[in-house]
């Protein structure tokens, strides 16, 4: 298929009045034409940051992308776009769709209005086209009365509407590549269900590049064809699925899975991460799940792992594989 998006060395940090916080540290992963990448961990690990890096949305005053960084899209890196570069880039080769639907459409603009403007700024249709196209866009992502919602406000549709609203307005130029930051979170079960669907058509019938952002495994299980496992900034543990699921060999990939609820079995207790994450101010200088790691050896405190390669595409950050190798080699 071909190499997308490569992310290469990723640092980025913001500077504070208390210091600089190192959001993330040398996260390197890649996206091929016409593929699924989940970016999975908790909170604060990094995951949002580098998505946002990707689209050019950091706050340029305080954010800091270190030397060495580079973000490949095409073969190009987007760290050295001009400012022209960038707008061409965003909303038409590349689009975002973000977690809270409510928060990203403008209250005060008609759907009509936001999804057409992606075609206003990338394409040289009149408004009439364009109506007619954001018309079929809106049908393509499952509203059935289009021509009425594009005379709504976002207020007056629910949850499951603007989402799929958003989808539209991200979609509408074809891009390449969609960036989905937790496009699920504020949704019920049921309408999770309908937009991840919906999501695999559009990316089915326009072979479009997916980067998923999510913390809930079960999202990943659907839609991912790799898994980029990330803690505290960093990357700890990536591969394919089945690799992840049911091979996993960072303590904090198995400690994510464990923590995921069980249907149907009542009894067994829900597992928690003990511990919290690291200091992004002063990070360890050793492994940075050391602390809340059950098997962390006197090397893990003092010494930072490499990436380790485990199979074909599957590769984890962890001390024990080195040791597991030196073991078998007894």
């Amino acid at each position: 298929m071909g190499k997308l998006l490569e992310v290469e060395n990723l640092q980025v940090s913001f500077k504070i009045h208390t210091g600089e916080v190192q959001a993330v540290k040398k996260v390197s992963f890649d996206v091929e034409k016409g593929e699924t990448v989940a970016i999975v961990g908790e909170s604060g690990c990094g995951k949002s940051v580098t998505s946002k890096t990707i689209m050019g949305l950091l706050p340029l005053e305080q954010s800091q992308i270190k030397e060495g960084s580079r973000i490949l899209f095409d073969g190009k890196d987007l760290l050295k776009f001009t400012k022209e570069e960038r707008q061409n880039f965003c909303g038409k080769d590349c689009a975002m769709i973000f977690q809270d639907a409510l928060t990203a459409l403008n209250p005060t603009l008609t759907v009509g209005k936001q999804v057409t403007e992606n075609l206003k700024n990338h394409t040289s249709l009149n408004k009439a086209d364009r109506h007619k196209k954001a018309v079929e866009i809106l049908k393509k992502v499952g509203i059935a009365d289009a021509e009425a919602c594009m005379e709504k406000y976002p207020l007056e549709l629910s949850g499951g509407m603007r989402q799929r609203v958003m989808i539209a307005s991200a979609i509408i130029c074809e891009p390449k590549l969609l960036i989905a930051d937790e496009p699920t979170t504020a949704l019920d079960v049921t309408i999770q269900a309908q937009v991840l669907k919906l999501m695999k058509e559009v990316q089915a019938s326009m072979d479009m590049a997916i980067l998923l952002i999510t913390h809930d495994l079960g999202v990943v299980a659907q839609m991912a064809d790799k898994i980029v496992v990330m803690y505290a900034g960093e990357v700890v543990e990536k591969g394919s699925p089945e690799d992840i699921y049911y091979h996993s060999r960072h303590p904090y990939t198995k400690a994510l899975l464990q923590s995921v609820p069980k249907i149907g079995n009542r009894e067994e207790k829900l597992v928690s991460i003990e511990g919290s994450l690291p200091s992004t101010l002063n990070p360890p200088k050793g492994c940075v799940f050391a602390d809340r790691c059950s098997e962390c050896m006197n090397i893990c405190q003092g010494e930072h792992p490499e990436m380790q390669k485990i199979g074909d595409g599957h590769k984890a950050a962890c001390w024990l594989i080195e040791k597991e190798k030196w073991e078998e080699g007894q």
